[in-house]
């Protein structure tokens, strides 16, 4: 499966609009399910999206 720019923007989105009222734990499973929910390669795409670190993401 290939993430193409405007899913990986659609995330960078609702991040940046969320991010404000997230506790660190809640931007990690919030960034986890998003991973979650792209499959192969989510991690990195998401990762890359919301500047939250690949190690956070697999931990959630």
């Amino acid at each position: 499966m290939i993430i193409e720019d405007n899913t990986i923007e659609s995330i960078r989105i609702r991040f940046n609009k969320l991010a404000w009222t997230l506790d660190e734990r809640m931007r990690r499973l919030f960034a986890a399910a998003e991973a979650s929910a792209l499959g192969r390669g989510g991690i990195t795409k998401v990762a890359q999206a919301t500047g939250v670190s690949r190690r956070a993401i697999h931990v959630g």
